[in-house]
């Protein structure tokens, strides 16, 4: 879980110190991109109603790597399509990110749930601190910011395959009450 908050992070701040970088209006870009996050909050709302937590997680990272690799495929000519295509990427990559802080917090049990937060906290910061290079690294290349946030969401976004569903299932008290990690399809008995 740190590590996906750790790398979601990097993408969401990301994105949002990359307006600049994009083709047009600077202060329309900026507007858009606060829209969107409005946007993406409600809807993250409403889709954790419907929907479990781990396939709004894992469905906003890939939706939101995919659109961002796709950006660099579309030509520049085409400007209002690739402000477009970073917004769903903003859209996906807010949702994920907020929906991941209510996860966190159903993962870790009662015993240490303060710690286990904090520990995603520190690694959501260490991620923010690090983010306005992938900003600087658009003011000289614009397509690579998309390429390595891009690669980084899909990555984490089928990492979070891997991640127990907690929605309708009592909060953890102890460290024994943990749910494991999903490891595929099949169920491996190791006789042990």
């Amino acid at each position: 879980m740190n590590a996906g908050r750790f790398f979601v992070t990097i993408s969401y701040f990301g994105l949002s110190l990359n307006t600049p970088n994009m083709n047009g209006d600077p202060y329309l870009n900026c507007l858009l991109s606060a829209l969107m996050e409005l946007g993406a909050y409600v809807g993250a709302w409403l889709l954790i109603k419907v929907a479990s937590r781990r396939a709004v997680i894992t469905s906003t990272l890939l939706l939101s790597g995919t659109v961002l690799l796709l950006i660099q495929i579309v030509p520049q000519e085409l400007s209002s399509f690739n402000i477009t295509l970073v917004m769903g990427g903003k859209f996906g990559i807010t949702a994920a990110f907020s929906v991941m802080y209510i996860t966190a917090m159903e993962l870790f049990p009662t015993v240490v749930r303060g710690m286990g937060l904090g520990a995603c906290s520190m690694a959501s910061k260490i991620g923010s601190t690090i983010s306005p290079y992938f900003a600087y690294m658009g003011a000289h290349n614009k397509a690579l910011p998309y390429i390595m946030m891009g690669l980084l969401t899909l990555m984490v976004g089928l990492l979070s395959l891997l991640l127990p569903e907690t929605q309708g299932i009592a909060l953890p008290e102890d460290v024994s009450q943990v749910q494991t990690l999903n490891w595929g399809w099949v169920v491996w008995d190791w006789g042990l």
